[in-house]
């Protein structure tokens, strides 16, 4: 009876490799084969390059535009001359809620003395695949184009967007009032 080779080895299983990210700042925290709340899918060669120490994870930092995350390497620069910006510094955690046509986003719409807060079906979608349960946002309705002067400020658990829109009685109308917030997903003032 003639026996048959015994071949030893390691077989290699294709996984998908995620950064797991702090949805507020966008800094990776970590990076596995587990989905999780807050992740995003990245190429097998980044990972790869992390895990051999020829990239660094604390390079990157995740953005959301356009209705999606992205990530991008914070730390490749361009080279370009130095010269002095005597421009006003913006504080780009403070976002001013506009107007805009973008197909993902969160809607304020302001009628009279209260505002309905509702997600598009690709927010929606969104929201659930990237944020934990108990995701709580905070926005700010201000004196028209001035951040300094509060009228109230509303804390909204972004998990409640995908069940239901959302009504919230403001003392002030449309046209005497801006909403502000951090910059996380995409947003619409009408």
């Amino acid at each position: 009876m003639e026996r048959k080779d015994i071949q030893f080895g390691v077989e290699k299983v294709q996984h998908t490799w995620y950064f797991h990210f702090d949805a507020g700042t966008g800094m990776i925290e970590s990076m596995s084969v587990v989905q999780q709340s807050n992740s995003i899918e990245i190429p097998d060669t980044l990972a790869e390059a992390i895990h051999k120490g020829s990239e660094n994870m604390a390079f990157y930092k995740v953005l959301f535009e356009n209705g999606k995350y992205k990530y991008i390497n914070t730390v490749k620069v361009t080279p370009e001359d130095n010269v002095p910006n005597n421009d006003d510094f913006a504080n780009l955690n403070f976002y001013k809620l506009q107007e805009n046509d973008l197909e993902s986003k969160i809607v304020f719409t302001h009628t009279d003395k209260q505002i309905l807060i509702s997600a598009t079906e690709s927010m929606k979608h969104t929201i659930k695949d990237s944020f934990k349960k108990d995701s709580t946002h905070r926005f700010y309705v201000c004196k028209k184009n001035d951040h300094s002067i509060l009228h109230k400020m509303i804390e909204l658990n972004l998990q409640d967007l995908v069940d239901q829109n959302i009504t919230v009685p403001v003392d002030v109308e449309k046209k005497d009032c801006s909403i502000f917030c951090r910059k996380i997903l995409e947003y619409s003032h009408v």
